[in-house]
Order: C-alpha cells, then sequence, then structure tokens
C-alpha cells in the first residue's frame, strides 16, 4: 500500500478547508482531502452573507474588523471574480420598535460597520423595500456564492486536492495517517479537520461538543421589482446576484432527515415578501439544505488539537459566520500550529469537551 506524505493534510474544502489551504500553502506542502459522499454540507448552499453586525441586537460579531480585512486580503489575493463576491452592503429592517432601539444603539457605537436608516432614509434609497421601524445598513458586509468562493480558492491554491472518501484517521505520536476508500494512504505531521458535520462520523472527535443545525435556503430566479434593492437580513436574509436571489435560512435544532421541507420553503418565502411587498404571490424556488456547526454556549468556532500528541486539529463550529470566522482562523492557522498555546481561550477545545 503506497503511502504519500505531506507537511499537512487537510480534511474538508468547504468554506474552513479552502481559507486554510489559502493561507497554509504559502508555508507548506497541503493535501485537501473532500469527501463528495457527505450529504447536508454547510458549503452545499449556494450562498449567503457577509455580515458583521448579526443577532437579534444587530452587535457587532467577535474581531469583526480583522476578520472583514482577512477576508478582503485573500480574496484579493486569489483575485476571485465580482460574481462570486460583492462587497456594496446590505441591510437589516428592524422587526419591531424594540428591535430599532438596539439597531440604533449598535449602529451608534460601530458606525465603521453600520449606519441606522430611519423609514424616511430607507424608501428615499430603496423605494421597494419594506421597514417601518428602519434599520441598519451594513455598508461594511457583502453578498457571496459560498460554494463557488470554495471552490475556487481550492482550484487557485498550489496544493494536491482529492475527491475520495475517509475510511480511518489514525493519529500517531509521530503525525497522522489518513485511509481512504481507494485505498491510498497519506500522511503528515499535522492534519487538520474542516469536515464539519462530517466529523460526527470519526472516533477521534466523538468527544467534542458539537451541535449540528439544520438550514435550508430557497434559490429563485431574480424577480421583477420597481426599483433596485439590497441583499437583506431580516427575520430571512436574501443574498442578491444578477443570476439569482438566495433566501434563507430555516434554523431546525432537531431534525429526522436532509430532505427539504415544505413548511421551510413556505416560511422563508414570506419571511422575504415581508421586506420586499411587491413580490409575487406564487413563486417558484429551488430547495437547498444544508447543516451548519455551532458551539453551544459561545457560538464562536472551535480550533486545536484534539488530543496530547499534537498532531490531529479540528477548525470547526463557524455557524451562520462562516465567511467571517474562516479567513480569520486561517490567517492565524500557522501561528497557532507553531503556538498552540496563542489560540484565544474563546476558541480552545477543552472548554468545549463534553463531560
Amino acid at each position: 500500500m503506497a503511502e504519500t506524505e505531506y507537511d499537512v493534510i487537510i480534511l474538508g474544502a468547504g468554506l474552513a478547508g479552502a481559507f486554510a489551504a489559502w493561507e497554509l500553502q504559502k508555508h507548506l506542502q497541503v493535501l485537501v482531502i473532500d469527501q463528495p459522499s457527505i450529504i447536508g454540507k454547510g458549503t452545499g448552499v449556494s450562498g449567503g452573507l457577509i455580515n458583521p453586525m448579526m443577532a437579534q441586537k444587530g452587535r457587532r460579531v467577535w474581531e469583526a474588523e480583522a476578520a472583514l480585512d482577512a477576508f478582503k486580503r485573500i480574496a484579493d489575493e486569489a483575485h476571485v471574480p465580482r460574481n462570486i463576491i460583492r462587497m456594496d452592503g446590505l441591510f437589516r429592517p428592524a422587526q419591531n420598535p424594540e428591535q430599532a432601539n438596539w439597531f440604533k444603539f449598535s449602529a451608534e457605537t460601530s458606525p465603521h460597520l453600520g449606519v441606522w436608516y430611519d423609514e424616511t432614509v430607507l424608501k428615499a434609497q430603496f423605494p421597494s423595500l419594506d421597514a417601518p421601524f428602519g434599520g441598519i445598513w451594513v455598508h461594511s458586509g457583502g453578498t457571496v456564492k459560498i460554494n463557488h468562493l470554495a471552490k475556487w480558492l481550492i482550484s487557485e491554491a498550489n496544493v494536491d486536492h482529492q475527491s475520495v472518501g475517509i475510511t480511518a484517521i489514525l493519529e500517531e505520536t509521530t503525525g497522522v495517517r489518513i485511509e481512504t476508500k481507494d485505498g491510498d494512504v497519506f500522511s503528515a505531521k499535522v492534519c487538520l479537520s474542516c469536515l464539519g458535520n462530517g466529523l460526527l462520523n470519526f472516533d477521534p472527535f466523538k468527544g467534542l461538543d458539537l451541535h449540528p443545525v439544520k438550514g435550508q435556503v430557497e434559490v429563485v430566479d431574480p424577480l421583477h421589482v420597481s426599483s433596485d434593492i439590497p441583499s437583506l437580513s431580516g427575520g430571512m436574509y436574501t443574498a442578491i446576484f444578477e443570476d439569482q436571489w438566495i433566501c434563507g435560512s430555516s434554523f431546525r435544532h432537531h431534525y429526522n432527515d436532509l430532505n427539504p421541507s415544505y413548511t421551510d420553503r413556505n416560511l422563508i418565502l414570506s419571511g422575504i415578501r415581508s421586506m420586499i411587498s411587491e413580490l409575487p404571490s406564487e413563486i417558484e424556488s429551488t430547495s437547498e439544505v444544508g447543516i451548519r456547526i455551532t458551539i453551544p454556549g459561545t457560538r464562536l468556532p472551535m480550533i486545536g488539537p484534539v488530543s496530547d500528541k499534537g498532531n490531529l486539529w479540528v477548525l470547526t463550529g463557524l455557524g451562520s459566520k462562516g465567511l467571517l470566522m474562516a479567513p480569520y482562523l486561517a490567517e492565524n492557522l500557522m501561528d497557532w500550529l507553531q503556538n498552540p498555546h496563542f489560540i484565544p481561550t474563546q476558541l480552545t477545545i477543552r472548554r468545549h469537551r463534553r463531560q
């Protein structure tokens, strides 16, 4: 059985794996292994928003500025086309007066990320939008075709790429061996697993405190409205591209299968209509489903070695912040691999292990 050696093996070619590959290829010989059979990949969902003012109160995301800088730098280095990334802002309509007050405070404290628009200002700029309570114009945000971005980074990076099923992940004192369904064996000093939902299938990761969330989006052809509209992030979101609108997302913490739900489809489209009342009553769409991995308690990613041997690492738990957290983590990854004690305590694995 032939064995091929690398400096580092990355398992998974989603956002986490793709950004990690881009950064590590500058220093190391990298192999990326993508499992084609994993159902419900988070990156399988077509698109989403890069939004540094998230959650119910619109507060600044952890390390938002550094994450945005890392995202833009890597996108520029990789010459990512404009039809994949558009950093031209997004709008967050407030759902009620209480949320409007939270949004105003967030805009006042983070004007470099977003500004408050009352209904008068909004209607002057985007007449087709319905936001009676106003909202935040997140001028620092943008719209991204997630699966296209991940594929672009992998294709442009100087890495080897294998699309093959994994049968075993074996950590040894001197490194990690990966055995595949094709009978090949790959080894490296360090293996970084970015498999997301696929982590749950392998013994080394079963002790980690990971929570999978099922999300559904609806992909529709561009809909006719009387004026230009931006990408939106309200109760639901709409990522606006010239060739398609990507509308989402549902959040199912308990689910029996990974099939699309007609109920979730109706909830998503109803949420979009609440922000754009001009939309037709009947909308044709294609459903997509993905699994996000979150870390209970922190809602921040998890990164670090999974055992005292220190050779098998995990990078997971990006949740709905993947477009911000993946480039931020990748930018720091080389330093952290050399000095694991530099990993911020909010992200370390030990505090997220099940007792």
